[in-house]
């Protein structure tokens, strides 16, 4: 694995930091630290101008694509990761030499910044971790190539960090959301997803379709697949641009991102993943499923891969786990709640919620 450097202004007590704004823009007190490598971002909040960036595989628009064997253009389309509070600054400033202070907070956490230009970072003194969200405009900023992207992550995953989402994007101009549509309508998918949607998004004036998407899975579980006409998304007119991508959570997260640090071949191993959650066959052909041919629209994409199965670790519940979800999650609702009561419909939620709490409640999360 690659060593890493930061720009040489990490290590910051952040609690006591003066932001002292310069040119009208809020600065970050910065001192020296003590953390080497050599890992190379791009863009404008990297090392490199957006100019270079671009000659180099990061235009700051688009995330770095990855090529090679199949007829699938791959990339990140977002990344959201927690880290121990200790290495925030490190991993802040390898990010962005000027995260700027949002002055507010983000995802239950009291402070936040804005960095790589459409990414978040956020903190509470305190709290034992911290973290970031990177959508694609910010990954394509930072990062000048996919190897890098996939360098960092081992750096996340070495510093004690956990990966809570990442979406992969796999582009083609040889297939249509049609296509897919009429496959799972055809009931020609093998898949352990137990239910899909249709979105068409119309404009409200000349009812011109603006949007058309398939989805496989729910937003709450921790997969999901999308399929979605990309081209009409971007308003281009003539060609064809069909996105799959696939958005996994939590466990699912860290496993897919565990799985492609160590994986010799990026591309066989995220679209055998892709495989793993999805596949079009002709289901008509065999009673063994297994023994279904694959579509053949589906088999000029993906057909020269295998499987990848997703080794997810099952860690056991624990107090820690349940008060970092009511934090991310409840915390907002529970603001409105007493803010609208008063502080003592707190003791009477507490009341409620104790007389509700079971044996095997307390067993899950390892209490007796």
């Amino acid at each position: 694995m690659r060593s890493f450097s930061v720009h040489p202004y990490s290590n910051v007590s952040l609690d006591n930091c003066q932001l002292e704004p310069e040119k009208g823009a809020p600065g970050v007190a910065r001192r020296e630290s003590t953390f080497s490598g050599s890992i190379v971002l791009s863009g404008s909040a990297g090392p490199f101008s957006s100019g270079e960036a671009e000659e180099k595989g990061g235009s700051g628009k688009h995330p770095p694509m990855l090529t090679g064997g199949c007829e699938l253009q791959t990339s990140f389309g977002w990344l959201s990761f927690t880290v121990p509070y200790e290495r925030f600054e490190d991993v802040l400033y390898l990010l962005d030499s000027n995260p700027v202070p949002m002055g507010r907070g983000f995802r239950g956490y009291s402070e936040s910044f804005s960095i790589c230009s459409s990414g978040r970072a956020a903190y509470t003194p305190g709290r034992e971790d911290a973290h970031f969200d990177l959508p694609a405009s910010a990954i394509a900023v930072a990062f000048r190539s996919f190897e890098d992207v996939v360098s960092f992550v081992q750096f996340i995953l070495d510093c004690g960090g956990h990966f809570t989402r990442v979406d992969v994007a796999f582009d083609t101009s040889l297939v249509g959301v049609d296509d897919v549509r009429r496959a799972i309508e055809a009931k020609n998918v093998v898949t352990r997803f137990k239910s899909y949607r249709v979105i068409e998004a119309k404009a409200l004036g000349d009812n011109a379709l603006r949007g058309y998407t398939v989805y496989l899975g729910s937003k709450a579980s921790e997969s999901m697949l999308r399929v979605y006409d990309k081209a009409l998304e971007q308003g281009i007119v003539g060609e064809r641009w069909t996105r799959f991508e696939i958005q996994l959570r939590d466990s699912r997260a860290d496993a897919l991102l565990k799985g492609l640090v160590g994986a010799v071949d990026y591309v066989k191993y995220l679209v055998g993943a892709l495989r793993s959650l999805v596949d079009f066959r002709d289901r008509g052909a065999n009673s063994n499923v297994t023994r279904c041919p694959l579509l053949d629209w589906w088999a000029k994409l993906v057909g020269a891969f295998e499987k990848v199965k997703l080794v997810v670790e099952k860690a056991g519940k624990t107090v820690d786990d349940l008060r970092e979800w009511i934090y991310r999650q409840v915390a907002p609702s529970f603001a409105i709640l007493l803010g609208f009561f008063g502080v003592d419909e707190w003791e009477r939620l507490f009341q409620y919620g104790k007389r509700r709490v079971t044996d095997a409640k307390l067993k899950a999360y390892g209490l007796i």
